[in-house]
Order: structure tokens, then C-alpha cells, then sequence
């Protein structure tokens, strides 16, 4: 298992993400927003984003929601209202 932490610069908000090594599929928690630095350890631990987990629908949590969904388009997101930064998610 691969687990990092960002600390992002949107109300110093934190973004996690679970990678595991054997599939290579990556969980990214909490999409405050497109930090450079997320899509680079993806990259350089040869992880696929694939799955996009919103804890609750507040701005410091979801500003990068559809940046991911753009970036990512394949990626699953699991909100438990169904919207994530004025986005509807799709799963």
C-alpha cells in the first residue's frame, strides 16, 4: 500500500491518496484541488487514478473536483449527496 498526504493550499485542506501496489490503482480523498504535486506522485509511483472520494461537500474539500473528473475522465466519484463542488458526480 502507498499512502500520501498533501497539505494544499486551499484552506490548508488535506488530500489523501491509497495506491496499491499490485493493481497500480490509486483512491485520491478529498479534492480540494489540482495541487501539481498530486498528478507527480501518481506519475513517479506509477499509479492510476481511478476512484475519487469526496468525505463532505465543503469548498476546501471538493474545489477540484471536476479539474480530477477533466483530468481523470475514467475516474469513479463516491459523494454521499451526489454532488461535489457544484458537480454531479457520476459513479
Amino acid at each position: 500500500m502507498i499512502i500520501a498526504q498533501f497539505v494544499v493550499e486551499v484552506n490548508e485542506a488535506n488530500v489523501f491518496i491509497a495506491g496499491c501496489e499490485e493493481t497500480h490503482e490509486a483512491l485520491l480523498v478529498d479534492a480540494a484541488c489540482m495541487d501539481p504535486r498530486i498528478p507527480r506522485f501518481l506519475e513517479a509511483h506509477d499509479l492510476r487514478l481511478t476512484t475519487l472520494f469526496i468525505t463532505h461537500d465543503h469548498f476546501d474539500h471538493t474545489g477540484g473536483v471536476k479539474e480530477f473528473m477533466e483530468r481523470y475522465p475514467r475516474i469513479a466519484v463516491y459523494s454521499g449527496s451526489g454532488v461535489a463542488g457544484g458537480v454531479a458526480v457520476r459513479q
